[in-house]
């Protein structure tokens, strides 16, 4: 170390401020991180009753390019619950009256017990907006129902759609879909400029119950009965909003035998792209085979196919694949690569749930089977790896972003499943990037970093920005590198306990992140965070369940999403001027300060 006489100290002190702008000139511009600021919390549905499965979503008022945030949940006493939706015209600032979509908690079924309805899921597409959910109230009399092993007689669950064509501020009655012969669950929707579709799964003999599994829990539907089918209704924009009925569901998937050992089909994923339907869900292999596939349709999103098999996008025959999701763009959007559908799916050996990889397929310059590239490994060392690779690791919550030839890819890794559960392991929330479509990624990064194995992260949530509305705000432009990551922490018990909520942000595709932010933190039980972004991606809000009150509510606020504070720079050639200038002075100082040379 060197070490300055006092009487050096001024060198001392420029040597340094030169030493700090050399360093400055070497590290260019501050990096694009998004330092999130949260505002207050508002809790949106602040009932003395449990409120669930909020879902946060934005629509653009035609006229006025008003953002309208559209905030939809479930709320009322066990069993006898509605669909509400309050919606804002000020950023969040204030809300609605609630507005009952369903109207059924007071209603009697067909087993004497009162409707119930259950997990709201909500599309826009400019001031046309739709939301879907499932209910046990079935008008028509045709409603089936079951008794579980254990359990009273439930009522089968029917599909009801309500639409509005003023950004949310008024609704059309609902339209009951389905009457509620079969066991209608797992919605899954999606719009497009084309207009409105929904797909859903029906149990001939009743969603069956499991832990985990079932709507009672907020369970994902995969434990189905033999002879489940995916279903699909679609409305083009003109007839959606001249308030034409929906078409009568049409029957997709083939599963028409209801006896022991037939397929069932289950956990639908849907996505429009123009006028084009992309539709994939998991399917048990029947004959009595072990595991799962992953079948895939596309279709003209008005004309889906009827009673048909579909592809196989797994390449396993043996391994149990399920969970897919398919992230989607239009050709015009696409990069070099060509990339327009990223599909995903966990895949492992034959177990309820136990480790499994992360698989991708990625379709290039079109959408049908023909179009996928063979599959890859994202949660092994090697893309090549099969899976298993690492027989105690475990990948599981997958999300994914894509935006031209870029692929965000966030995801819970651990690298020791057993050791987790004894809490000498825990699960983190994981990103891998590629910037050429998804033919080669970046190594995988962990975003959570937690350091306590009595926690474990869950419920990734990965949210890019919404197109440029043409209102003349550069807030309104959109910043296609800009994204947002959120996490839950939980329990690391087997209970799995939901404790607290974070975000991340970047504005630079990912290169850096800015500091973690709690989007909700405390003694409560905090999860299934929604969040939306604006298009610049300066602004994100969020909504999330909350058991601060004890009862559970539906909770939300925003935060500016803004870049690093940069330090002072003067740029590279102002900070070259600045570096000679302090040398300079330094050196003028240290020949003053020297001793006088001999003669």
């Amino acid at each position: 170390m060197i070490r300055f006489h006092p009487s050096q100290q001024p060198i001392q002190i420029l040597l340094i401020l030169c030493s700090i702008a050399a360093s400055l000139l070497a590290a260019g511009p501050a990096a694009a991180s998004a330092y999130i600021q949260f505002g207050p919390e508002i809790n949106v549905s602040n009932t003395t009753v449990p409120s669930t499965k909020g879902r946060l979503e934005v629509a653009v008022d035609p006229m006025t390019l008003e953002k309208i945030y559209l905030v939809a949940y479930g709320d009322g006493p066990a069993g006898a619950a509605d669909i509400f939706l309050r919606y804002s015209s000020d950023g969040g600032a204030t809300f609605s009256a609630p507005i009952n979509l369903s109207n059924t908690a007071g209603q009697i079924n067909t087993v004497g017990a009162p409707g119930d309805s259950f997990k709201p899921d909500v599309k826009v597409n400019g001031g046309n907006v739709q939301v879907a959910w499932v209910d046990t109230y079935c008008p028509g009399g045709a409603q089936g129902s079951y008794t579980p092993p254990g359990g009273v007689l439930t009522a089968f669950h029917c599909l009801y759609i309500a639409r509005s064509f003023d950004a949310g501020r008024t609704w059309e009655p609902a339209e009951q879909i389905t009457d509620g012969s079969q066991d209608a669950f797992n919605i899954s929707s999606f719009s497009s400029s084309a207009g409105f579709a929904t797909a859903w799964q029906e149990d001939p003999l009743g969603l069956q119950p499991g832990e985990g599994q079932g709507p009672g829990d907020g369970g994902s539907g995969a434990l189905t009965s033999p002879g489940t089918d995916i279903y699909y209704t679609a409305l083009g924009t003109a007839d959606f909003e001249s308030s034409t009925p929906f078409p009568a569901p049409t029957e997709v998937s083939d599963n028409l035998s209801t006896s022991m050992g037939s397929p069932a089909a289950s956990r639908a994923q849907l996505r429009l792209v123009g006028n084009t339907a992309l539709l994939a869900y998991e399917e048990t292999r029947g004959m009595m085979q072990m595991g799962k596939n992953i079948l895939y349709h596309s279709f003209p999103f008005t004309a889906p196919p009827s009673s048909a098999a579909g592809d196989v996008l797994n390449e396993s025959p043996t391994e149990n694949c399920r969970r897919v999701r398919l992230i989607s763009q239009s050709p015009a959007a696409t990069g070099d690569a060509d990339t327009t559908v990223v599909a995903l799916w966990r895949q492992g050996a034959q177990n309820q749930g136990g480790p499994a990889d992360i698989l991708m397929r990625r379709a290039v310059g079109a959408f049908g089977i023909g179009a996928y590239d063979p599959a890859i490994n994202l949660t092994s060392p090697n893309l090549d790896d099969p899976t298993g690779a690492i027989p105690e690791d475990n990948a599981r919550a997958h999300r994914a972003l894509l935006r031209g030839d870029f692929v965000a890819f966030v995801y819970n890794y651990t690298p020791d499943d057993d050791a987790s559960q004894m809490q000498l392991a825990t699960y983190d929330t994981y990103i891998r990037r590629s910037q050429d479509g998804g033919q080669s990624w970046d190594g995988p990064v962990n975003l959570s970093n937690l350091n306590d194995f009595s926690l474990l992260t869950g419920e990734p949530r990965l949210v890019g920005t919404p197109p440029t509305i043409p209102s003349g705000d550069p807030q309104d432009v959109r910043n296609v590198s800009a994204f947002f990551v959120s996490w839950g922490t939980h329990t690391n018990d087997g209970a799995n306990t939901p404790l607290d909520l974070f975000v991340l942000g970047t504005q630079d595709g990912g290169e850096s992140f800015g500091p973690i932010a709690a989007l909700a933190v405390g003694p409560s039980e905090q999860g299934e965070a929604q969040l939306r972004s604006n298009p610049a991606g300066s602004l994100l809000c969020a909504t999330w369940s909350d058991d601060v009150t004890g009862d559970h509510d539906i909770f939300f606020r925003c935060a500016t999403a803004t870049l690093a504070p940069p330090i002072p720079t003067l740029g590279g050639i102002g900070l070259a001027l600045l570096v000679l200038a302090l040398t300079a002075a330094a050196l003028k100082l240290l020949a003053a300060r020297s001793p006088a040379s001999p003669r």
